[in-house]
């Protein structure tokens, strides 16, 4: 198991950023993956690494999708919030695109 804060940049590294991007999309109609994948990626983002490689991997687009697919789910809509939310606090310059 890898340890929760110290090693975000070998989950970088390993793909992993893009293996919760894929599973949201692969289960997409599954509101408990949307909810997990957009939380683990909301803390994620906390590192700049991160930040960096979830805005190259188009997390910006499928965080998009889930809300569009989503949008009378409420827990689904706040996970996705939350993952914007340090998205834009931590990486300013991708509200300007």
């Amino acid at each position: 198991m890898v340890e929760y804060g110290t090693n975000r940049g070998a989950l970088t590294l390993s793909g992993s950023i893009e293996n919760i991007l894929v599973g949201i999309l692969y289960h997409e109609e599954s509101s408990i993956v949307q909810v997990n994948g957009c939380d683990v990626l909301s803390q994620l983002a906390t590192d700049e690494g991160c930040r960096d490689r979830i805005v190259a991997s188009n997390g910006i687009q499928v965080l998009m999708k889930t809300q569009a697919s989503f949008l009378l789910d409420a827990d689904v809509q706040a996970a996705s919030f939350r993952f914007m939310a340090q998205l834009a606090t931590n990486h300013r310059e991708i509200c300007r695109q």
